[in-house]
């Protein structure tokens, strides 16, 4: 400690930041660069396909596809074996990719880290530059959960080892809504 106090360190104070600017056109453009970069999908509405057999559950109201039915479920434990679960983000975040959502329409919390692939449903006019005009947007809305998500689940260990899918969704697909 004595060391410490006789080093004569000079404040340098924090390092500048240019955030992006809000003022940016293409948003949309800066979003899939980002999210492409965290190994999530970018489909179009028409794109979205899913393989037969699948257990999907859809609670988004841009996608018309048919669900496996949550209402006879009356706990996230029985939730073990979803394949797909399909959602609505409120906002996208161009410097990251990440996509807010809340529960307001989910029975569980846990639906969007317990199925095996997760597809977002994204309007590109909800696009944001970045963290802090998110966080502006989101402000003091009413939600009950909510969550910022950007990629696939990845985790690496000590040796380096990447794992994907280790801790949630093993892919992120996000469809455009224009």
């Amino acid at each position: 400690i004595n060391n410490i106090k006789k080093a004569n360190l000079v404040d340098s104070g924090l390092p500048e930041y240019d955030f992006m600017s809000s003022t940016q056109l293409d948003w949309a453009e800066q979003f899939e660069n980002s999210a492409r970069k965290a190994g999530s999908s970018i489909l179009r509405k028409e794109e979205v396909s899913f393989l037969d057999g699948e257990k999907i559950i859809n609670l988004s109201k841009e996608i018309s596809r048919q669900s496996s039915d949550l209402q006879h479920v009356k706990s996230p434990y029985e939730l073990t074996d979803i394949d797909v679960l399909i959602l609505d983000g409120e906002i996208g975040v161009a410097e990251n990719a990440a996509i807010w959502v809340t529960s307001r329409n989910w029975p569980f919390r846990v639906l969007p880290f317990i199925t095996e692939h997760l597809v977002i449903c994204i309007k590109k006019d909800k696009i944001v530059g970045n963290m802090h005009d998110a966080y502006e947007l989101i402000g003091a809305s009413d939600y009950d959960f909510g969550v910022f998500i950007a990629g696939p689940s990845k985790t690496a260990d000590i040796e380096q080892s990447l794992v994907i899918g280790a801790q949630g969704a093993m892919s992120l697909r996000i469809v455009w809504i224009d």
